[in-house]
């Protein structure tokens, strides 16, 4: 039965070659290509190390047709002895080196556990809250389509709330299948994206959050569904089901619920997220103490058959219900705006906390509540990956494009990163396919450098997040409280030690004490830190004592426009901290494209180090930065402006104001007379 599909299948294939198109061609050689390999997934023989029955007892259970065909797979103890049922413990689903509150997450009949983070229990080192909540102030003065918003992939789809429970159930019937290779059958099972709840993403700085939201058994549920078919994957499911059958097992994997199939995550359907309840849990986190001023962008991953159905309505309806009417930020509202699109200060200052963004246009039947994703958007683009570059090159080549781009130019970029596993699948279903390139504290921070709107990773945990943090260095600004409270509280691998490593920089920078006395020391130390200085050498901003030998002030060109190519800083080490040229102002940056530029410009002229217009003991950006609303160059300009980018081997200025050498030269002496500071700078 299976041989005759197949051959239906590769026939049809065949066909299609014939008059498609090249692009589509290719696609369709790549589809037929991994028809022809599902031949080799499954064996009728077993494999060395198996020993197996030569029949299968089904003992009474009437099998379909399907099954009967299937049965030739399944590698039976050779004895013939019931298999003695296995005592599953609870496993682990909290991440390495992550600190929270430890709870079970059981399905309903409470067979099968995992121990998951209790929702908004994950420890955020003092330091990453305290970056995080400062660069997302900083963001807002952006307008929208240039501003960085951390999201997440598939958001909802996470541990925490049962999303895959069951894959080392499920993954422990793998040993009782003839697979044709023997890795195959200790292959891993992941089909959670997200192993934190949705408060804890957030309260890590996530303003993107990603919803699959589905018509699933009379409600609108989070649901991670195909909206496609691939029989290598659904024969996958059919064969371990038939193993859970032949065990007597009660759990199956579901593959056929209406608005659903094949469901991609291990968690039965009914126990399926309600839409409103995970709603609920963002309105709650909006509404908690400290986060009146955030805004979010709500985007709802769904499938065109919500219109077909005449569903529609429910996801309106769930939102409308969830969250006020008067929050949302419509297209209405953007065509009475006008030209450009404002910053989510502006927006927040109207009462707007909100935009939603459909992966399916529905046209009319979801306006004006729901923009659809693409044009009208911002341009909204979802380039892969692997088609982007990161620091210093910063481009993409979009689908279908000859030509990169820059990833900061106006055009609203959303990338993300998969790190499902189906066995001997990959998260698109290739067989044996590999899901890197990945989003991880390796790669993070390249992309962070270049302005890209929205990272959306798998597996955000405090470490991760870390990696997104464009402006602070771990542990800065200190506080020995921090120290105290990351020493009690765990912390994470990043936090561990940030504050002693905080303490003992700035104990160097002052120059008063020896390493050894730190952290003690330290305290002194960080009692006359109360100005903050960009580093060169990585770009990151650090408290400081105010008396350090002569550095440049952060100076940018009042007339820059909002994304230069040399990020319109001025540097200028002969005046005193806080002043600048004529025609430039103390400022902040405002995204990590201009910060990145910033630290390039200091490497170029030679200074380790230039003063922020920040201070001690509040290190507040309020009011910065001077320039709340830079100009937009046009579509024109911005290709100009993008055109040259900072040269592979280093961070490399683009334009210097007049003085660029001298002030290189008399950075170079400094350094003799103090390369210990300079060092600890860096």
């Amino acid at each position: 039965m299976w041989a005759h599909a197949r051959a239906l299948i590769l026939a049809a294939a065949l066909v299609g070659l014939v008059s498609a198109s090249p692009e589509h061609r290719q696609h369709q050689q790549q589809l037929l290509q991994q028809q022809q390999q599902q031949q080799d997934v499954f064996s009728v023989q077993p494999l060395p190390t198996q020993r197996c029955a030569t029949t299968v007892p089904v003992n009474g259970l009437q099998l379909t047709p399907s099954e009967e065909e299937l049965l030739q797979h399944i590698c039976w103890p050779e004895d013939g002895a019931t298999i003695a049922a296995e005592t599953l413990g609870a496993s682990r689903g909290v991440p390495a080196g992550v600190n929270c509150t430890v709870v079970p997450w059981c399905d309903a009949d409470g067979a099968v556990c995992t121990e998951v983070c209790e929702r908004g229990s994950v420890y955020v080192a003092p330091w990453l809250a305290h970056a995080i909540k400062q660069q997302v102030k900083l963001v807002q003065g952006l307008p929208l389509c240039y501003a960085t918003m951390l999201g997440t992939h598939n958001s909802a789809i996470t541990l925490a709330d049962g999303y895959g429970n069951l894959d080392e159930y499920f993954q422990g019937f793998f040993k009782y299948i003839k697979w044709a290779l023997h890795d195959f059958s200790n292959a891993p099972l992941h089909t959670n994206n997200q192993l934190l709840s949705l408060t804890d993403q957030l309260n890590l700085g996530v303003r993107g959050v990603e919803v699959d939201v589905h018509w699933v058994a009379g409600v609108m549920r989070i649901a991670h569904c195909g909206g496609l078919h691939v029989p290598l994957f659904n024969k996958l499911i059919d064969a371990v089901n038939l193993v859970a059958r032949l065990l007597h097992r009660p759990i199956r994997w579901d593959t056929e619920s209406l608005g659903c199939q094949p469901s991609l995550s291990s968690i039965p359907v009914l126990e399926q997220r309600l839409l409103t309840d995970a709603l609920q849990e963002i309105r709650d986190w909006m509404d908690a103490p400290g986060n009146s001023d955030e805004f979010l962008l709500l985007y709802f991953d769904d499938q065109p058959n919500l219109q077909t159905w005449g569903k529609l309505g429910h996801l309106l309806n769930d939102t409308l219900a969830t969250f006020p009417r008067s929050w949302i930020f419509s297209a209405e509202d953007k065509e009475a705006w006008g030209p450009g699109w404002p910053t989510q200060r502006e927006l927040l200052a109207a009462g707007k906390r909100l935009l939603l963004v459909s992966g399916t246009d529905y046209g009319a039947d979801m306006q004006p509540l729901i923009f659809a994703r693409g044009q009208a958007l911002c341009g909204w683009s979802e380039p892969s990956l692997a088609a982007v570059d990161g620091t210093p090159q910063c481009q993409v080549t979009d689908q279908g494009s000859v030509e990169p781009r820059p990833l900061f130019d106006g055009v609203l970029t959303r990338v993300i990163s998969c790190e499902l596993q189906y066995g001997p699948m990959n998260c698109d279903f290739v067989w044996r396919g590999t899901n890197h390139p990945l989003f991880d504290e390796v790669t993070l921070p390249p992309v962070m450098g270049c302005g890209l709107n929205m990272p959306s990773p798998d597996h955000l945990t405090p470490d991760r997040a870390a990696a997104t943090i464009w402006s602070w260095a771990p542990g800065h600004p200190f506080d020995p409280a921090w120290e105290l409270a990351s020493s009690t509280a765990g912390g994470s691998t990043v936090d561990g030690s940030s504050s002693r490593k905080a303490a003992e920089w700035l104990a160097a920078a002052a120059g008063r004490v020896k390493a050894a006395s730190v952290p003690a020391a330290s305290r002194v130390a960080a009692a006359a830190a109360n100005c903050g200085v960009l580093s060169a050498g990585d770009s990151r901003w650090r408290a400081a004592p105010c008396t350090l030998p002569s550095l440049p002030s952060a100076c940018r060109r009042r007339n820059a426009t909002l994304g230069a190519a040399d990020g319109g800083w001025v540097l200028n080490a002969t005046l005193a901290r806080g002043s600048c040229p004529e025609g430039a102002e103390y400022d902040l940056p405002r995204h990590p494209r201009e910060n990145y530029l910033l630290a390039a410009a200091l490497q170029h002229a030679g200074h380790e180090a230039a003063w922020l217009p920040l201070h001690g003991p509040e290190w507040s950006t309020e009011g910065w930065p001077a320039a709340q609303q830079q100009r937009q160059p046009t579509d024109k300009r911005r290709v100009v402006l993008h055109a040259v980018l900072p040269a592979a081997g280093g961070l490399a200025l683009l334009a210097l104001a007049g003085g660029g050498a001298v002030a290189g030269h008399r950075a170079l002496l400094r350094r003799r007379q103090s390369p210990g500071l300079y060092q600890a700078l860096g």
